[in-house]
């Protein structure tokens, strides 16, 4: 994978953060991403399983049930992410700042305050594309970690 494609927006790159850092376990030695999504645990995650996964992230950032996120939903989803990536040995990204676009802004595509399922499902994607080196629509565990090694290198580079 060539260096353009390890450029992430900062609203992509966040949002693929907060999907992705809700499955980590707090024990770095542990940190195996690919098995939160695995769901037949073939050892592999497939677009639909990635999906499924999206859809339960959804939903536990839901927190009272309603069909939407709120600010306050998702200030504390990051704030969750934030402690279990640093538990787990992992530089927390800092979410917005610097003039960006912060990503509840950017998820909230209709600007009413809350993201939809449809709008949190409308994005991120991007994260099991980018992991899957190969392309073949199928990200390994070997493709995740190596994923996930270049994001670290990204987001500590300061």
């Amino acid at each position: 994978m060539n260096a353009k494609n390890l450029r992430l927006s900062p609203g992509l790159l966040a949002v693929t953060i907060l999907i992705a850092a809700q499955a980590l376990p707090v024990n770095a030695q542990d940190f195996n991403l690919i098995m939160a999504f695995d769901t037949d645990r073939n050892g592999s995650v497939t677009r639909a399983e990635f999906e499924a996964a999206k859809a339960r992230r959804f939903d536990q950032r839901d927190a009272d049930g309603n069909g939407a996120v709120t600010r306050a939903e998702f200030d504390e989803a990051n704030r969750m992410m934030q402690e279990r990536m640093a538990t787990a040995g992992f530089s927390a990204p800092s979410i917005g700042g610097n003039g960006r676009r912060d990503p509840f802004t950017r998820l909230d595509e209709n600007g009413d305050g809350s993201i939809s399922e449809a709008e949190f499902m409308a994005n991120d994607g991007a994260f099991i594309t980018r992991a899957d080196s190969n392309g073949d629509g199928v990200t390994t565990a070997a493709e995740v970690d190596a994923f996930m090694q270049r994001l670290q290198r990204f987001m500590n580079r300061g």
